[in-house]
């Protein structure tokens, strides 16, 4: 089991990005049935199925947006070394009791950026999209088992934890790419 996200940036002003990862997550419910959640920021909207593992996944208020309105960020993620990152961060360890696994890795990413990347230990796959710089970064765990697919069309960047989430967005081509199967065979 996994809490599955999903999000859609639309990069030409013309797609209801909210709507769009609506489907999405909906596409999803069963990978995470605990909570479903959808926030936007500006061009993108993430969203969150939730599924309950850990007693700290009671306070996942997902998609999360940063005080200044700059990033929206989503995870999939299961910290092994929250207490060190806390420490890092300069909280103490009884604010671990009423914060989740991705308001950590959030602070973390708005403190360190990638360079934090380097002190996670656990099962993680998130995206952040900056809204200044107009950027979205995925991120999945150099050994992760929580997956991340993601489509880069002429308008939008959609991912998702599932490939059927993909799916169902409209605008999503499912035909066969034979010159990419091909280069992947001959490798």
């Amino acid at each position: 089991r996994l809490t599955a996200i999903a999000g859609f940036v639309d990069l030409g002003g013309e797609c209801p990005p909210v709507d769009l990862c609506g489907r999405m997550a909906d596409a999803q419910t069963k990978f995470g049935p605990d909570d479903t959640a959808v926030r936007s920021l500006g061009s993108a909207a993430f969203g969150r199925n939730l599924f309950k593992l850990l007693p700290e996944d009671d306070h996942d208020r997902q998609p999360l947006i940063d005080a200044a309105g700059r990033y929206i960020f989503v995870a999939d993620v299961r910290l092994d070394n929250r207490v060190d990152i806390a420490r890092l961060l300069g909280r103490g360890t009884r604010a671990l009791d009423n914060c989740c696994d991705a308001d950590l890795l959030f602070s973390a990413w708005a403190a360190w950026s990638e360079s934090g990347l380097e002190g996670l230990r656990g099962d993680y796959a998130f995206a952040v999209w900056d809204q200044l710089e107009r950027a979205l970064t995925l991120v999945r765990g150099p050994l992760s088992s929580r997956p991340i697919f993601f489509h880069e069309g002429g308008s939008f960047i959609a991912f998702a934890s599932t490939p059927t989430a993909l799916a169902a967005l409209p605008a999503m081509p499912w035909a066969l790419n034979f010159d990419r199967g091909a280069t992947f065979i001959m490798r």
